[in-house]
């Protein structure tokens, strides 16, 4: 059996990183409308309700545009680490910026507008996974240096 992926397991693969980028602003969505129905006095449920759509369908609108744009950048044989984080940071500014158009364009009319509130919401999010990455990497290698300090010592 073949080790490689084969392209809807690509496809899912994406959709699955999308849902989970969703959740999470769904999720802050309905953290911001609850909190805010609490703090102004409005109706509990219509609130929280309306800022998790809200929130939900930008994200999706974003993460979808980044995932395009993503899959549609050149991709070379030698990437280094600093050439992986700058198609990363591409992605997301792209994103962000087709995202937030549309969402502008929808909403008040003006693409621009939603532009440029959603650039910088996406590097923004770039930068947050780059340090996750980061710190699950160091992470990992914590734990496999004391796996292996407590192997060698282990068996002296």
């Amino acid at each position: 059996m073949s080790s490689e992926k084969s392209t809807m397991e690509y496809f899912w693969d994406e959709v699955d990183r999308l849902s989970n980028r969703v959740m999470i602003a769904a999720c802050g969505g309905l953290l911001i409308g609850s909190s805010a129905a609490v703090l102004k006095g409005l109706p509990f449920r219509q609130s929280a309700f309306s800022s998790t759509v809200s929130t939900s369908i930008a994200a999706t609108t974003c993460f979808t545009s980044e995932r395009c744009v993503n899959i549609l950048l050149p991709r070379s044989d030698s990437v280094s680490a600093l050439n992986e984080d700058r198609r990363h940071y591409i992605s997301h500014g792209l994103g962000g910026l087709a995202g937030g158009a549309l969402i502008g364009m929808i909403y008040k009319s003006s693409p621009l507008s939603g532009g440029l509130l959603f650039t910088p919401i996406m590097f923004a999010v770039a930068f947050a996974e780059n340090q996750v990455d980061e710190y699950r990497e160091e992470r990992i290698r914590n734990l496999l240096d004391e796996i292996d300090n407590s192997n060698s010592s282990g068996s002296k």
